[in-house]
Formats: structure tokens, sequence, C-alpha cells
């Protein structure tokens, strides 16, 4: 039996993110290396897929289906979006991803083995602790 091993060829583009949009900044985004271990992804100004972020509005120029992704405190607008991946607990329309997942998801499982001896050879150094919060005014309370 033979089986066809070529992916699933897919037109997307990203919009609206921390990095440029230029094809060598979005080959960094996290997305785009989950996304090419399953696809073969086409970047398109067209696109049949577009993911966007909270850097901006350009996504608003595109007619076609839009997933949002926010690492931030920021619920999705699902009158501008058709799915999401945001800290929202999982439903019909959006997937929980945590932006710590990609620690894992990119980096592989391997890093969840021997934690606790990570955890103590953290812990056992002497060293100052900073903690850092910030606050974004586009973040609806919850």
């Amino acid at each position: 039996m033979l089986v066809n091993s070529t992916k699933l060829k897919i037109k997307i583009n990203f919009t609206d993110f921390w990095h440029n949009n230029d094809h060598d900044a979005i080959k960094t985004n996290p997305l785009f290396i989950l996304l090419s271990k399953q696809f073969e992804l086409i970047l398109s100004a067209e696109p049949d897929f577009l993911i966007y972020s909270t850097f901006g509005k350009n996504h608003k120029k595109y007619q076609c289906i839009k997933i949002f992704y926010t690492a931030e405190n920021i619920i999705p607008n699902f009158k501008e979006c058709d799915y999401a991946f945001s800290f929202e607990p999982t439903a019909d329309r959006n997937y929980r991803l945590p932006n710590y997942a990609f620690a894992f998801i990119n980096q592989g499982s391997h890093r969840l083995k021997n934690n606790a001896e990570v955890i103590q050879s953290i812990t056992g150094q002497k060293r100052k602790f900073c903690n850092f919060l910030y606050s974004n005014k586009n973040a609806k309370t919850r």
C-alpha cells in the first residue's frame, strides 16, 4: 500500500503580531512553526486563513477565515474572528492555548522530565528575586 506523504498545502498569512510582516519574521512565529510541522504553509497576500494578534487592525482588511491569537489577557472578539487561540476556556470556537505552552510544544515534552531536579537546582541558588507586574489597558476585567 502506498501512502502519500505530502503535506496539505494551506494559503496563510499572519498580521498584527509583535514581529514584522515580512516572510522571514513570520517564519519565526511559534504558530507558524507549529503549523508547519503538519501542513505546507504558503504565505499569501490573499490567504484562505489569516492568523492575527492584538498589535494592530490590519486583519480587518482581509476576507477569509480569521483566527485570533493572543498571549495577552484579552478576550477574543468573535465579531472579528472565526476562531481563536487564547487564555479563555476551550469552547466551540476557542482553543485555550496559554503562551507558556509553546515552550513544550516547540521544544518537546522532554522538558517535563526530571522536573524535581530542575526545581532543586533553581531553588538551591542564592540570588535575588524580582517580580514584574504589568497592566494592559485593553484587557477587560474578569
